[in-house]
């Protein structure tokens, strides 16, 4: 059997030979492998900069005060205990546990229906107009 030998001269004229076609795959290889590295640690810094993770909001309502002293307690701030409302008054549960009650004159919770009457012009609970 005779080997078959290829003039070093010749190789070098062919565009793409073995030892070419080794540097170029070897080349891609390396700059693809740079490219992954900056993209990885580019994504890192981002998050680190940004988190995805949203804080939730805080909770400034309960529907009983066991409820509200909880959220008070966690959120740091006055919850509402809405079992406490009524029309005139509003319960709110402190950071500390404790309670604060605010009551007003007159109706001002939302949600309660408040009473009207629609009087009419010229009936007797109506002022007199000025001419």
């Amino acid at each position: 059997m005779t080997a078959i030998q290829s003039d070093p001269a010749e190789e070098r004229g062919r565009l793409w030979s073995g030892r070419s076609l080794r540097h170029v795959a070897g080349s891609i290889a390396l700059v693809m492998a740079v490219a992954l590295v900056e993209d990885t640690s580019a994504a890192i810094a981002a998050e680190h900069r940004h988190p995805t993770a949203a804080k939730p909001e805080a909770v400034t309502q309960a529907a009983d005060i066991p409820s509200a002293r909880v959220a008070a307690r966690l959120s740091g701030k006055q919850v509402e205990a809405l079992s406490e409302r009524t029309e005139t008054s509003t319960t709110w549960v402190n950071k500390n546990g404790s309670l604060t009650t605010e009551l007003s004159a007159g109706p001002t919770a939302v949600g309660f229906p408040l009473r009207t009457a629609t009087i009419r012009a010229g009936s007797p609970r109506t002022p007199p107009q000025e001419a």
